[in-house]
């Protein structure tokens, strides 16, 4: 069973979702969409462009944009994200070997930005909060060894509170 947040967390990524082209991958027609127009990771490396290592098709120096699919094995997937010019842009989602939710939130030119949920093996929120240009920001809901639930407060990646 999900955390009481996650009805706000499913909201949160809507919105977040609706700015990266109108992908909603909530809706099931749009992320089998979202699969069909994917590269699968065999078609795609990271190479060094100028400075930067950005994702890129394999037979092509071009920084990739689209949506990229990791699989476990030919039927499940094990990341489904989207990548705008090399980089990690957009929705992103990880599942687990038993293709639950691991965690989902959404990059902005290849850091973490806005709501992100992370999920343990039992489908308990591990934690969940916002990033800001790939670092922690604001209140952060976390769950201890002892599924203690506890809210940490981050400033730029920095704790600044309980």
């Amino acid at each position: 069973m999900h955390h009481p947040l996650t009805t706000i967390v499913s909201l949160a990524l809507a919105l977040c979702l609706a700015g990266c082209g109108n992908s909603n991958l909530e809706n099931p027609k749009t992320y089998q969409k979202a699969l069909q127009e994917s590269l699968d990771e065999d078609e795609l490396e990271t190479k060094q462009v100028g400075e930067e290592k950005l994702l890129c098709k394999r037979d092509d120096q071009t920084p990739y944009t689209g949506w990229f699919v990791a699989r476990w094995n030919e039927e499940s997937i094990r990341i489904l994200a989207h990548y705008r010019n090399g980089r990690k842009d957009g929705p992103f989602f990880q599942y687990n070997e038993w293709l639950a939710e691991q965690e989902k939130g959404h990059y902005k030119n290849g850091n973490k930005d806005g709501f992100w949920t992370e999920w343990d093996l039992s489908g308990a929120t591990l934690q969940e909060g916002h990033y800001k240009n790939g670092k922690k920001d604001g209140i952060w809901t976390q769950l201890d060894e002892d599924d203690n639930e506890s809210q940490i407060t981050y400033m730029n990646g920095e704790k600044v509170g309980p």
